[in-house]
């Protein structure tokens, strides 16, 4: 349905009341599946149920850009959006995770040697700045509620 008004004058045209009423269901879909699609190629098909994919079949040292489709009975849907994803290797993992924690007047940081490490409060003033030269440090803080970061991990502590 269109409705075109056009006027010299600059009149308006209201349309009030208006009531949509759908055609019957017979265009209804039924979802079969899903297709993958790793760097505009097809790279798998899945059943409709599932909703993870892991793709042993990547080249791990590059890139890759991936899009699904929705499968239908009647067809297949438009690609999603791309998303770019890569492989994770053995030099990104460390051996011991940063350790963030309050106590009694103090903030521990454990395993962030080498990382900036900022406390902050809820307004988001700054109370101390460091760059730990050992496994661990120690913050001197007065009783409350404090926001700190060591390199990308952020926790909330409290400090009584």
């Amino acid at each position: 349905m269109a409705i075109r008004c056009t006027s010299d004058f600059r009149f308006l045209l209201f349309v009030d009341d208006v009531t949509f009423i759908p055609r019957p269901d017979d265009n209804a879909l039924t979802l079969t599946g899903y297709n993958i699609y790793r760097d505009g190629r097809l790279a798998a098909t899945v059943d409709a149920g599932v909703t993870t994919f892991a793709d042993s079949e990547a080249d791990p040292s590059a890139e890759h850009s991936y899009m699904v489709t929705a499968l239908y009975d009647k067809g297949e849907s438009r690609p999603s959006d791309a998303v770019t994803a890569g492989m994770s290797g053995i030099g990104n993992i460390s051996a011991a995770a940063v350790g963030i924690r309050g106590g009694n007047g103090l903030i521990t940081v454990e395993n962030a040697s080498g990382l900036a490490v900022s406390v902050f409060t809820p307004a988001g003033h700054t109370v101390a700045t460091l760059t730990p030269d050992s496994d661990r440090a120690t913050i001197a803080a007065a009783p409350g509620l404090y926001i700190v970061q060591a390199g990308t991990k952020v926790r909330k502590v409290i400090v009584k």
